[in-house]
């Protein structure tokens, strides 16, 4: 039998650099980020108010923000996987400080500071076209669906929506006849629960709001193309050929999910429908982001020019006067509009 191995020792003591930076080769985008991050103003995530002294001290939002940065660089959403991959993974170490935060920590941070953390966007972008990193000869525009936490089941039509709009109003016409009879002590007690049916109830009124809008948006379209057709046949005679159909979606079936009112039904490849939004990103040949936008559109036909303009404005933000000249993109972005385009 051989017996020419390398023998391994799990009990060996700590054998890495005393450095942790020196853990990643030169090249390692840590460095890169973690410098990045160095040089940004962060004081927007230092108006929290939770630097209160009591209790054990905050996480440092610098430490936060590289490791958020990192995280999604490298395609890792997930708080709790991230916690995971901040014990497990050297880079994760490294960028972390190896503070260890938990994924409670990651998600709340990430959710007090939506706001500042899109306007970061344009600041690195900037700082990588410092670097030389940017280089907008060609750039590539894709889209990929980002499931919701929200199940299909929870979709409503308008008409549904209606109904249990006005299910509330006789509620509430119930509750204050019964309310009218109670002690005063007992009427101004809160009923359990009431909390989250308020959130729920905010969030159906908020999906009732969109599918009126929607629906009023279409009764506009219908009513415009028929003022066109009707234009068409005065200047220019009665117009040959079958008339067209005009059969735009019926309002009443339009639907909105109560969970997550801003996602929409979409088709997928693995699963015949999700519950989800449209991410689309534009990025370079050095795989640099310069354009992202989330769109409740179920296709990518409508994407390309909403994103070229998303691309433009964030390298005016970013002072890049240079502009894309060629943009690849498949075939799921064809229209006669986008094909016709010509600007950056």
């Amino acid at each position: 039998m051989a017996t020419f191995y390398r023998t391994n020792n799990r009990r060996q003591g700590f054998l890495l650099p005393p450095n942790m930076l020196d853990w990643l080769g030169e090249d390692d985008i840590v460095h890169f980020i973690i410098e990045t991050v160095e040089t940004l103003d962060l004081s927007a995530f230092e108006r929290n108010p939770e630097k209160d002294t009591r209790g054990r001290p905050g996480l440092d939002p610098r430490t936060m923000v590289a490791l958020l940065l990192y995280a999604y660089c490298q395609g890792e959403r997930s708080s709790r996987k991230i916690e995971t991959l901040c014990v497990r993974d050297v880079a994760y170490r490294v960028v972390s400080a190896q503070l260890f935060p938990d994924h409670t920590s990651i998600a709340r941070f990430r959710k007090n500071h939506e706001t500042a953390l899109g306007d970061l966007f344009p600041k690195v972008l900037m700082m990588c076209a410092d670097a030389g990193l940017v280089k907008l000869g060609r750039v590539a525009l894709d889209g990929s669906k980002i499931k919701a936490d929200a199940a299909l089941d929870q979709n409503r039509t308008l008409s549904a929506l209606r109904e249990k709009v006005a299910t509330w109003m006789s509620e509430a016409e119930k509750a204050d006849r019964e309310e009218d009879q109670m002690p005063e002590e007992d009427g101004n007690r809160l009923p359990p629960g009431l909390a989250r049916k308020e959130e729920r109830r905010g969030r159906i009124r908020k999906c009732l709001d969109d599918l009126e809008a929607k629906a009023k948006e279409i009764e506009r379209g219908k009513e415009e193309k028929k003022q066109e057709r009707a234009h068409r046949e005065e200047t220019e005679g009665p117009l040959r050929g079958r008339k067209p159909k005009d059969a735009p979606p019926d309002p009443e079936s339009l639907k909105a999910n109560i969970t997550d009112p801003e996602s929409r039904i979409m088709s997928s490849r693995k699963e015949k429908y999700v519950q989800a939004t449209n991410a689309q990103i534009v990025v370079t040949e050095e795989q640099i982001i310069v354009g992202a936008e989330i769109t409740q559109e179920a296709n990518d036909m409508n994407q390309m020019i909403p994103m070229l303009e998303a691309t433009k404005d964030a390298l005016a933000q970013a002072g890049i006067e240079e502009a894309p000249r060629e943009v690849l993109a498949d075939t799921g972005y064809w229209n006669e509009e986008s094909l016709a385009l010509d600007r950056p």
